[in-house]
């Protein structure tokens, strides 16, 4: 009896940690800072990833005047640090990979990449850098290139990492990629062991053409492949916080799509239609919270790394947000009901939601990390660490036996090895992988302190024996 305890103990601790470190990462383009509030997005995504800078043929980084004006970057940075969330750069994109190819084709120019990257770094104090390189071997409107050419993008790519991750090291920094999932990529990357020095693969799973370009079933096919052909936990699902015209391409950010649509805005979209799986207005297809939700749910079950959303600021606004004398005012029709950002906690909750809306994230420097431990999160973060499959009807607290549960009004972290001992379900909030100094000693598994999952889970299990002895005595 008691092993069977101490294995339904550890194996919670490994669905919650595994819970714990599902990224969530979000794009945020230059044209979108000024409307940004970065405390609110800082504590629902784990990487926020500023788009983004240019390389030159020659390995020299360009178009610096991308990263936001230096009032906003220090609001970006306190927000972030505040929340535990990465603050990444980003490097690339569609229309703005051309001098990828040349610049990592020789070892000089592979050098002064990394060394403009770093110093970018250590100027602004990112977590690390996110590569877009749209794509290695291959043109738009032409597609691949010879064989040889793609081979010699990915000796080049394959080079240019090796040389970042070992400058990235001392620092504990960051390198992520994205792709587009069609097969042939993901190959490539398990050919040329990009997995080996990244931390997260971003799949591309939108913008299909003609007509809706980014189904659930497109969603299924792309988790498939990601989970098959490369590392699971590395990759994410991307997420497309836009709609296309099914006819013309045309794309409209979900922002203005609810705004346009919704019943309060006289528009053919009704309160609940928002979120229903048609996901349809005026010939747009788009995805909506129930689809986000989904969509999320699919990548954790499947034991991806996570999800990843382009981009962060065509969701709608739920708390004005005022920079300078411009106030961005609020856009969600029906607040958090509305959000997107919102539909992927509930999706995997992850982490806990602010206890109260943060208006001005300039005071997101002193912000607590946590709800107080007084105020009941909404999103499910202190339900059982197994994820619900419907977040949005899992109670407001952990235990499942109110009757015997821990006092977590009184303490939120409460000891996972008394809980055990004393026979109940197993219980573990949130908040305690970030913050607990039992079992976890002040830092969560890939919250800094543990080489890995696997050095905390056995400070757990260490911890479990100190308050019950007796199972190493009799069972162990």
């Amino acid at each position: 009896m008691a092993m069977a305890r101490l294995w339904v103990a550890l194996s919670c601790l490994a669905s919650a940690a595994a819970v714990r470190n599902f990224t969530v990462a979000a794009y945020l383009p230059e044209w979108r800072y000024e409307g940004a509030n970065f405390a609110s997005m800082s504590r629902t995504v784990t990487q926020l990833i500023l788009f983004s800078l240019e390389v030159q043929p020659t390995g020299r980084l360009s178009a610096y005047d991308r990263l936001p004006r230096a009032e906003l970057m220090l609001e970006a940075r306190a927000a972030t640090k505040a929340a535990g969330t990465q603050l990444l750069v980003c490097v690339g994109g569609n229309g703005r990979s051309a001098g990828f190819s040349a610049a990592v084709a020789k070892p000089d120019r592979r050098q002064r990449f990394v060394e403009d990257l770093v110093k970018l770094c250590d100027k602004h104090d990112l977590d690390g850098v996110d590569l877009n390189w749209e794509y290695p071997g291959f043109t738009f409107g032409s597609g691949y290139h010879s064989d040889a050419a793609v081979q010699k993008d990915y000796k080049g790519l394959r080079a240019l990492l090796k040389l970042l991750h070992a400058a990235f090291v001392p620092t504990g920094r960051v390198i992520t990629i994205a792709y587009y999932p069609d097969g042939r990529q993901e190959r490539l990357f398990t050919e040329y062991e990009v997995g080996k020095y990244v931390v997260n693969m971003h799949a591309m799973a939108y913008d299909q053409s003609p007509g809706q370009h980014s189904t659930w079933e497109f969603a299924q096919k792309v988790v498939q492949q990601g989970a098959t052909l490369l590392p699971a936990h590395l990759v994410t699902l991307g997420l497309p916080f836009y709609g296309r015209h099914m006819r013309t391409g045309e794309w409209k950010s979900y922002e203005d799509l609810v705004q346009e649509h919704s019943r309060a805005a006289g528009g053919s979209l009704q309160p609940a239609d928002e979120w229903a799986l048609r996901d349809e207005a005026a010939g747009y297809f788009f995805n909506g919270p129930a689809l986000i939700e989904r969509k999320t749910k699919l990548a954790l079950e499947a034991g991806l790394g996570g999800v990843m959303v382009w981009e962060g600021g065509q969701d709608c606004r739920v708390h004005a947000v005022t920079h300078g004398a411009t106030t961005h005012a609020v856009t969600c029709p029906h607040g958090e009901a509305s959000a997107l950002l919102t539909a992927i906690r509930k999706g995997a909750p992850y982490r806990a939601p602010p206890a109260s809306p943060m208006d001005d994230p300039r005071d997101a420097a002193t912000a607590p990390d946590t709800a107080p431990s007084d105020v009941a999160p909404h999103d499910a973060t202190t339900a059982p660490d197994t994820a619900p499959r419907d977040a949005a009807t899992a109670p407001d607290t952990a235990p499942r036996d109110a009757a015997t549960a821990p006092d977590t009004a009184r303490d939120p972290c409460v000891s996972l090895a008394s809980a055990v001992c004393a026979g109940q379900p197993c219980y573990l909030d949130a908040r305690c992988l970030a913050t607990s100094t039992d079992p976890f000693k002040g830092a969560g598994c890939g919250a800094g302190g543990y080489p890995s999952c696997r050095a905390c889970y056995v400070d757990a299990y260490r911890s479990i024996l100190a308050e019950c002895p007796e199972l190493e005595k009799t069972e162990l």
